[in-house]
Parts: C-alpha cells; structure tokens; sequence
C-alpha cells in the first residue's frame, strides 16, 4: 500500500484532499448511482422492471456479481 500522502497533498495544493473519507466517499456514490439509475443509464445492461412483462433481463443477465467475477 501506499506510504506516504501524494504529492499534491504533501505540498498542500489540494485543499479537498482530507475531507473525504470512507463513509463519505460511499454517500457520494451512492448518490451518484442513484442519480443516474433515474435517469435509466443502467437498464440496457441491468435490466428494468415493466408493468406488462415483469422485470426484463439486462445484457449482465441476473447474476451480476458472476459477471464481475468472471470480467476480472
């Protein structure tokens, strides 16, 4: 793992640099998902859920932590 802070926070040229942390980082994200999950980035791949035929499968299929796994 990384040691030391990187450069741009050692010289102090990032001020945003130590106001993130874990818990905020995954606030941000899910924020971010949630905003594009409205704006329906993710049904070609994920799949959608329709009033007529129930959910329709995405491109990922159901088991999308399989795809992941096996995409690495």
């Amino acid at each position: 793992m990384r040691q030391k802070p990187y450069y741009s926070v050692r010289t102090g040229k990032n001020p945003l640099s130590g106001n993130i942390d874990f818990p905020m980082l995954l606030k941000l994200f899910r924020t971010l998902y949630v905003h594009f999950d409205d704006e329906n980035y993710f049904q070609e791949d994920l799949g959608y859920h329709c009033v007529d035929s129930g959910f329709v499968s995405g491109a990922l299929g159901h088991d999308l932590e399989g795809v992941l796994v096996l995409s690495t």
